[in-house]
């Protein structure tokens, strides 16, 4: 398939189906494996993320969006008959303890979908054991990865690409044609620094360094300061915790340009942690609409999934910046969303069937929990490139809200 960015694939629009007896797959209650011919009464959906610690927020926003989503589809009858139901693992960001979740689930045969180990380094590790056991997988925070050379793998979140062609195409707008990176060397790091060497020129960008960061940094002043010296009129800060380090140097550092990162700036610790520099950061993200001044741009199947997340969860609230932010991230309930189209255009809970199914399905924007188009195809993406925007923080009359500045909006 050719790339995203080059345009809509076409694809098969999933239509909802109800199954009667026979040929079902599935899991749970009194229903079998699936691939026995019965029909389940519940399936199980695997959430593995880490619930506890630094890290707890990721994991929370995800258990929540699919939580939400899940009560959703149970009222309007579940999926086949059959309800759904969340099954919890916390790995802690332990390597050992996603993978050990990951071969717990993957060998249940309860389980018909799994979203998770989230970072690309655990999802690296527990790959295999979905591919080996045909296990449907759904990854939002999962970046570096070739998706269509996977089986049951599918992306849920922008492509790594998207994010680097949307803030070129808006730095070229902006007249910028000098960028210097703060990011760590790990798979991650390497995938966006290879992708803005490999892309600026054509947007009439040059790089003018890459500080290579470490996990251990108190602080990322020198580095920032000797990309100032290099002339950077932008700077890309990392989507994780560290990019925060990196903001608070160019503050301190008195830069004056741009910062620039991929959706970390849609989180609120760090948005909290940007703090001064927020007004200066452009960052990419998919159905980020909460934080829009106007809330009547709202998609309509975003706009119900957002307020159902409210009532249920209520949202957060940053102290310094006062940026109020939904416990929930509207790409982990596309994947709960997709698995429910796949499994009705299959008419089965078999786990071949469901990916081969998940290839073929098309969610408009319009019914999706993101407000973006889900048309996964045979690259596994969920995403077009058209859902990746482009947005900055500001000030508005009630405080920080985002404006949407993707050059061809």
């Amino acid at each position: 398939m050719a790339r995203k960015l080059g345009g809509l694939t076409a694809v098969v629009t999933a239509l909802p189906l109800v199954i009667s007896g026979c040929g079902a797959g599935g899991s749970g209650g009194s229903g079998g494996d699936g691939n026995d011919g019965n029909v389940p009464t519940t399936v199980k959906l695997g959430v593995i993320q880490p619930m506890t610690g630094a890290f707890a927020v990721l994991g929370t926003v995800m258990k929540n969006s699919m939580q939400v989503q899940v009560d959703k589809i149970n009222a309007a009858g579940g999926v086949n008959g059959a309800k759904l139901e969340l099954v919890i693992r916390d790995m802690q960001l332990d390597p050992a303890k996603a993978v050990q979740f990951s071969n717990e689930l993957a060998r249940d045969p309860q389980v018909k979908l799994v979203v998770g180990p989230s970072i690309s380094a655990f999802y690296e590790a527990a790959k295999k054991t979905f591919e080996d056991t045909d296990m449907l997988n759904c990854q939002p925070a999962v970046a570096s990865q070739d998706w269509s050379a996977l089986k049951v793998g599918f992306q849920a979140q922008d492509e790594a690409e998207t994010v680097v062609v949307r803030l070129l195409e808006f730095l070229r707008s902006k007249g910028i044609t000098k960028i210097g990176m703060v990011e760590n060397n790990d798979d991650g790091g390497r995938t966006y620094h290879g992708l803005f060497e490999k892309l600026a020129p054509d947007y009439g960008v040059a790089i003018v360094g890459w500080e290579q960061s470490r996990s251990d940094d108190q602080s990322h002043l020198a580095y920032v300061q000797k990309l100032m010296g290099k002339g950077a009129e932008a700077i890309w800060m990392s989507n994780v915790a560290s990019g925060a380090l990196t903001a608070a140097a160019a503050g301190k550092a008195g830069f004056q340009g741009l910062l620039i990162t991929g959706n970390g700036l849609s989180s609120l610790p760090n948005i909290e942690a940007t703090g001064d520099m927020l007004g200066n950061t452009a960052f990419t993200a998919g159905g980020f609409y909460y934080a829009a001044e106007d809330k009547s741009s709202w998609p309509a199947g975003y706009k119900e999934w957002a307020e159902a997340l409210d009532k249920q969860f209520g949202k957060d609230t940053g102290p310094k910046t006062g940026v109020s932010i939904l416990r929930g991230a509207p790409q982990a309930a596309d994947c709960v969303a997709a698995f429910s189209a796949a499994a009705e255009e299959a008419q089965s809970f078999d786990r071949k069937k469901l990916a081969e199914a998940m290839e073929t399905i098309s969610i408009p924007g319009s019914e999706s929990p993101s407000g973006c188009d889900i048309r996964p195809g045979d690259d596994h993406s969920l995403y077009e490139a058209s859902c990746g925007r482009v947005y900055i923080w500001k000030k508005g009359a009630g405080g920080w809200v985002t404006e949407d500045v993707t050059p061809d909006k």
